[in-house]
């Protein structure tokens, strides 16, 4: 077990009481043994006398010993521990600080040079920055035209690695993406750089599409490409274009792809050509009848986009067959390649109540206790082979210049680098300090931190309705008033929007405890649960600073020169937050704590791990 510097000094003195006893008696043992009869008569003579005047000797000797014990601690243990702290703190964290002199000449003479070889090592730093700069000057300068490009094109850009995962987007993407809500939650899935393009596309057009991009390029074609529409919850139609990004001119290796994408809601009608996979235009007939037919599809069906009106010819179909207690409706391809529907059941009776419908049908009949109607509407079938690992990371930075060499590990969180995972830094505010008691979040915000990289461009900033009043104590804290959150959605509509913020990601925050006691009292209520790694920067400071006394954010904050702006608002304190947790880790590092589960045991063992609330 670790002990601290008053458990050394208590140890060091226990010890040597005990070794000056056991010296003692030991000699005494030896003397007597020694002696003969007439001795040890006059021994016993004046043992009274001994064990009083040794005894007093004894404990004058232990007070002296206790003193010299306490002194060399406070002048030359307990200084050489600050000193090793506060430097890995300027070695790792915060180059700027200076350690102040305490104890003895010698700690002072070894804190005035060790000051002095930080102020050589801010020299270095910056000549090796402005070296650093000088020679990238030319790659900054293509990546920025690079970005102004992506910038400039009207459509929504994305670029992917082979594993699906998101590794730049430009400003369009995320508007198109951002200008939709939904009834339930509020905003659709967020766009981000580091997550899965299967968590903001609906995967299965997205999968069939680099199969046949792949296709494509085995046949040599010029230009590979796949054009197709895709929903996003059934709401908004995108026209998407999938291209492949080779890893030189010479070779059809494909290193990642490219995806194209505009929203089309409203001109969808003058999309005659594209296609639209059969899978969404079910999904689109179970979301409007509440899910009370099972339409089963065939894989890799696409059908032209004009068609998508479909759904409501199914929906049709399946209020009929609702009257004969048919409640599954499967859709495939017909041996002329027409959309077939079937359903178990002997009545193939079926007329729609629009003629344009009606004038779809070619043929429906019932053979064996099997029924069937054919449609003219020609489609055809794809296979796909292709295979998508869908486990990915979460955002890193906005622009990435060594993207398509970032591939998804298999390894677990808890084995991963500190260095190497996505955070999600997160603070809330609250109508009080009582969880239990009834006081609610009213303000939650979060960022993403990818790879020791602050992401400013995805935040997350959501005030609550706590749907009760805010107690003056707390207003004057964090001057959220009552009227300014009159018209926000409740928590059981936020905490979802943040749990898909938050997915593939650790969560962090400074007295994590206090916040995710709130969280996961509204459980319940949401049916959200945030099985998400925790770890607290206020434990994670303990950790590294054993000998400062105090670990509120403001004081860590100074003591690594990061400057407070927006203090005890939800978002400032999760951006500062998130600025004190990147200069944590490579003071951890500094000293073996390298991964998550090694900064989760580390913390643990500390005082403030066992605050309840």
């Amino acid at each position: 077990m670790k002990m601290n510097t008053r458990q050394k000094h208590w140890f060091f003195f226990i010890v040597t009481a005990i070794g000056a006893i056991v010296i003692v008696n030991l000699a005494i043992l030896l003397m007597w043994t020694d002696m003969n009869e007439e001795e040890r008569i006059f021994g016993r003579q004046i043992f009274g006398r001994v064990v009083t005047y040794g005894t007093l000797a004894m404990i004058v000797l232990f007070f002296i010993s206790s003193q010299f014990i306490l002194y060399i601690f406070r002048n030359y243990i307990s200084p050489i521990e600050t000193l090793t702290e506060e430097t890995r703190l300027i070695a790792a964290a915060n180059a700027k600080y200076r350690i102040k002199p305490v104890g003895a000449m010698e700690t002072h003479n070894l804190t005035s040079v060790i000051n002095n070889l930080a102020d050589s090592y801010i020299s270095l730093k910056s000549d090796v920055k402005n070296i650093v700069t000088e020679s990238k000057e030319g790659f900054d300068e293509e990546k920025q035209r690079l970005q102004a490009l992506m910038n400039l094109i009207p459509e929504g850009v994305l670029i992917c690695n082979n594993d699906g995962r998101i590794l730049s987007c430009n400003h369009q993407a995320y508007q198109i993406f951002n200008s939709v809500h939904h009834n339930e939650i509020g905003r659709f899935s967020r766009l981000g750089v580091g997550r899965s393009v299967f968590n903001v596309f609906n995967k299965t057009p997205i999968t069939y599409a680099l199969e046949e991009v792949l296709t494509l390029l085995k046949q040599d074609t010029e230009n590979p490409h796949y054009n197709f529409i895709t929903t996003r919850y059934k709401k908004q139609y995108l026209d998407v274009k999938v291209a492949p990004v080779l890893k030189n001119n010479n070779s059809n290796a494909v290193s990642g792809y490219a995806i194209t994408f505009n929203d089309i809601t409203e001109q969808l009608n003058h999309y005659t050509t594209q296609h639209i996979i059969l899978d969404e235009i079910a999904s689109i007939a179970n979301m409007k009848t509440n899910n009370e037919f099972n339409f089963i599809t065939e894989n890799g069906i696409w059908l032209p986009i004009q068609h998508h009106y479909i759904s409501n010819l199914l929906i049709e179909i399946a209020n009929y067959l609702k009257t004969l207690y048919v409640k599954t409706i499967s859709i495939g391809v017909s041996n002329n390649n027409n959309l077939q529907i079937n359903w178990s059941g002997n009545e193939a009776n079926f007329k729609s109540e629009q003629s344009n419908f009606n004038d779809l049908i070619l043929s429906q009949n019932s053979i064996n206790s099997h029924s069937k109607i054919e449609l003219n509407i020609n489609v055809y079938k794809q296979q796909s082979e292709i295979v998508i690992n869908n486990k990915v990371a979460s955002r890193p930075v906005f622009y990435n210049t060594d993207i398509f060499k970032e591939t998804t590990r298999n390894e677990t969180l808890k084995n991963k680098a500190l260095r190497d995972l996505t955070y999600i830094v997160f603070d809330t505010e609250t109508t009080g300090l009582n969880p239990s008691r009834g006081d609610e979040i009213i303000s939650i915000a979060g960022v993403r931190v990818h790879k020791m990289k602050l992401n400013d461009n995805e935040i997350f900033d959501e005030l609550v309705n706590p749907q009760r009043s805010i107690p003056l104590t707390s207003l004057k804290i964090h001057e959220i008033y009552p009227e300014m959150l009159d018209n926000k959605l409740t928590i059981d509509k936020v905490l979802p929007m943040f749990h898909e913020f938050c997915q593939n990601a650790v969560l962090v925050a400074h007295n994590a405890a206090f916040d995710m006691k709130f969280i996961e009292l509204k459980e319940e209520q949401t049916g959200i649960k945030f099985n998400n790694p925790v770890i607290d920067t206020l434990l994670l400071a303990a950790v590294c600073h054993p000998k400062q006394e105090l670990h509120n954010l403001e004081d860590i904050a100074e003591k690594y020169d990061i400057e407070i702006v927006g203090r005890h608002t939800a978002l400032g304190d999760a951006l500062v937050t998130a600025e004190v947790l990147l200069k944590l880790i490579p003071i951890l590092e500094s000293m073996g704590i390298k991964t998550l589960e090694e900064a989760q045991e580390a913390a643990s063992k500390t005082y403030y791990s066992n605050i309840k609330f």
